[in-house]
């Protein structure tokens, strides 16, 4: 899910820059370490450079949040000490070389204050394993597919993944979660549905995937696109799939990941033709009352206080109802507005550095929250859809899922969908799974990249095993 967050929590924020060359200077190179938080380890490279002006550069990497040549945008350098300033995100470095090879410093962002040894080199290509894409020869085979989709006159990029044999197959469309996504839904160095497909080709069922409107190869505007939008894509996709040859029409139906399962409920309360949904980590609550539960929970994850979670919390709350009541928007803008820089006043000292950064920071958001996708998303009520599907349900969540809360979701889901009378229903909680699925530590989205673990096996087996057992 998208994570609208007004919250004062930890995160490494990066920025982009172009890459610049090797110098003399002692500080000139790229140096690496790490950063401790909660039990949490993230990798931080340094670029240092200096420009033809003769002013020092830098730029950050942080591999395991899948970010690269990101730049700082005040490189401070002083005999044997160095200063890096972010003021835009809160956030400082400052150290002192006490080795030709070692700078000991400080790392400081949203008050607080992390040690961090740099030691030279760059360690920026390093990459986590993972182990579970596949590799070599492949018991299936694979078709590149250009989908038209009509109502805005654009075509969609996916790829077909068809197991062994004669067919037809039972087959799934993947739908992927929010944000901008490829068709492996790749994020954090994973590729989620890629290994998805793979793992279904593999227990004889038929999939395909697709890059979101405007990302990869598909076009279309996504900037301006809504969930309803993208339900409208994947009904396209969906009839492509139930239309191919191969495919096993009585057996056809969609994988939805977050948003995307939002997505299967829209579409399956409008097209009898879908024969089953999956639901991953998919909303049962309205969205509203998702966001807030998100928010304090990777708060939780990521150690900011009681005062800062309730503050924060209160202040979405005021925030989300303005959201969904106030058809005025250039009224809603400064309602928000001011209710934002009353936020940052709350949490900061006043008059201070860090007050103007975060009200800087806050006030940034404020366009985020006025997007159509936003707008749309967050007054979405899962039980307007819900209420409408018909056909068999699985509907999955990890005990550790910090941005769906499992059993509130699972539950409202079972309820609603048992109530309008649909009694193919299988819910399945899986411990110790976060977000992604992956076997977790603390949940926390910090987490998703350091893991190696794609998928847990076992869930992947929960949805080959049910959609099979729908012949």
């Amino acid at each position: 899910m998208k994570k609208i967050q007004i919250i004062l929590v930890f995160y490494v924020y990066l920025f982009s820059n172009a890459a610049f060359s090797q110098g003399t200077d002692p500080f000139v190179g790229s140096w690496s370490g790490k950063l401790s938080f909660q039990g949490q380890s993230l990798r931080m490279v340094f670029h240092i450079n200096i420009d033809e002006e003769g002013r020092h550069k830098a730029k950050i990497d942080s591999p395991d949040q899948g970010a690269f040549g990101l730049p700082v945008q005040q490189c401070l350098i002083d005999s044997n000490s160095i200063t890096l300033k972010l003021p835009n995100l809160m956030a400082s470095f400052e150290g002192v070389m006490t080795h030709q090879d070692t700078i000991v410093g400080s790392w400081k962002q949203a008050g607080l204050a992390f040690d961090l040894i740099l030691g030279r080199g760059e360690g920026k290509t390093a990459r986590q394993s993972r182990p579970q894409e596949p590799k070599g020869e492949k018991p299936y085979s694979t078709q590149e597919v250009i989908i038209h989709q009509p109502a805005g006159n654009f075509y969609l990029a996916g790829t077909l993944v068809i197991p062994e044999g004669k067919g037809p197959f039972p087959a799934a469309v993947l739908i992927s979660g929010s944000g901008p996504q490829n068709r492996d839904e790749e994020i954090m160095g994973h590729k989620p549905f890629l290994v998805l497909a793979d793992f279904l080709a593999r227990n004889g069922i038929m999939t395909l995937r697709y890059d979101d409107r405007g990302i990869g190869s598909s076009e279309g505007d996504f900037a301006t696109a809504t969930t309803f939008d993208f339900t409208d894509d994947a009904l396209v996709a969906f009839d492509f799939m139930k239309n191919h040859s191969l495919a096993d029409a009585n057996v056809c139906g969609m994988i939805g990941h977050s948003e995307g399962g939002m997505i299967t409920q829209v579409a399956a309360s409008r097209n009898n033709d879908i024969k089953f949904v999956v639901m991953m980590a998919a909303p049962g609550v309205p969205s509203d009352q998702l966001l807030l539960k998100q928010a304090r929970l990777i708060s939780e994850a990521q150690g900011a206080s009681e005062r800062e979670i309730r503050l924060t919390g209160e202040s979405n709350k005021y925030i989300f109802s303005v959201l969904k009541n106030e058809q005025d928007q250039d009224k809603a803008r400064e309602i928000i507005r001011t209710e934002l820089i009353s936020l940052s006043d709350s949490l900061t000292p006043d008059g201070s550095e860090l007050e103007s950064a975060m009200q800087q920071q806050l006030l940034q958001s404020v366009d985020q929250l006025f997007s159509p996708w936003f707008l749309t998303f967050i007054r979405f009520t899962p039980e307007e859809f819900l209420a409408g599907m018909k056909c068999p349900v699985l509907a999955v969540n990890g005990s550790k899922d910090r941005q769906v809360a499992a059993a509130e979701n699972l539950d409202a889901i079972e309820k609603i969908l048992r109530s309008s009378g649909n009694d193919q229903v299988k819910i399945v909680l899986f411990e110790g799974l976060n977000h992604l699925f992956q076997t977790a530590e603390t949940g926390s989205p910090a987490e998703y990249a350091t893991i190696e673990e794609t998928m847990a096996p076992q869930v992947m087996n929960t949805i080959s095993d049910w959609i099979n057992n729908l012949k």
